[in-house]
């Protein structure tokens, strides 16, 4: 879903629409990420829009969060408060990155990455914060996305003059355990800029060195999540 550092403090929340169901993520008081339904299970109403901070998010968390899942008062409802709560997802943060799954029987996060964390180690994924987050909402199917996002046969003709020529016939695949696939490519300069604009690029990020610092790692992580690492940028989609 993004950076876990989205909500950084205690009561930081933002709301997402997934497949249709409405979710709170939000940042609890020990530091943990949660993720909740945005809807009253006894009214079906939507509880709260956009991005902010909620101080009733961070003084329920304190208390074990359990207030935020117990209706607390509903009159002549007293036998069914416990069933009528806002109902609680998973959400887990790995690198930095907030992950959230909607299915209660989906296996754990660590077994489904298995060696993730230790592929990307050099990339310095931890340090990244979020500066600026943007949305766009395409009417189109990701799964297009991600077939054109990954093969190179279009590069000299849809990009002759921009990324192409800062761009080498990547890597093979990796040998993974877990449910990704991802593949190191070398690379000069920035693919961010056309060659005239180069010299605006941003520096290059001092953590990334060795191989890591000379080309970019692409990464997919079944279904459908992208992680693109190069010298100067990282790039999540």
């Amino acid at each position: 879903m993004g950076r876990a550092n989205t909500v950084r403090v205690p009561g930081d929340f933002i709301t997402l629409d997934l497949e249709g169901q409405r979710i709170i993520l939000l940042h609890d008081a020990t530091g943990q990420l949660r993720a909740l339904a945005n809807s009253r299970c006894h009214r079906v109403a939507k509880l709260i829009d956009g991005s902010g901070n909620c101080t009733g998010f961070a003084v329920l968390s304190i208390l074990g969060f359990t207030g935020l899942r117990k209706l607390v008062t509903s009159p002549r409802l007293e036998r069914d408060m416990a069933d009528n709560g806002l109902i609680l997802f998973r959400a887990e943060s790995r690198l930095g990155f907030a992950f959230l799954c909607l299915s209660p029987n989906a296996p754990e996060l660590d077994s489904y990455l298995e060696d993730f964390a230790e592929l990307h180690a050099p990339l310095a994924f931890g340090l990244a914060i979020t500066y600026r987050r943007l949305t766009i909402y395409v009417d189109f199917s990701w799964e297009i996305l991600l077939e054109v996002f990954n093969e190179y046969y279009h590069l000299p003709f849809v990009h002759a003059g921009s990324i192409d020529i800062f761009s080498y016939i990547p890597d093979s695949l990796d040998a993974l355990t877990g449910a990704y696939a991802s593949q190191f490519g070398t690379t000069q300069g920035t693919r961010g800029l056309l060659k005239a604009d180069q010299e605006k690029s941003l520096p290059e990020i001092p953590e990334l060195t060795g191989r890591s610092g000379k080309g970019g790692r692409y990464t997919w992580v079944c279904p459908n999540k992208i992680f693109r690492s190069e010298p100067r940028q990282f790039v999540v989609l």
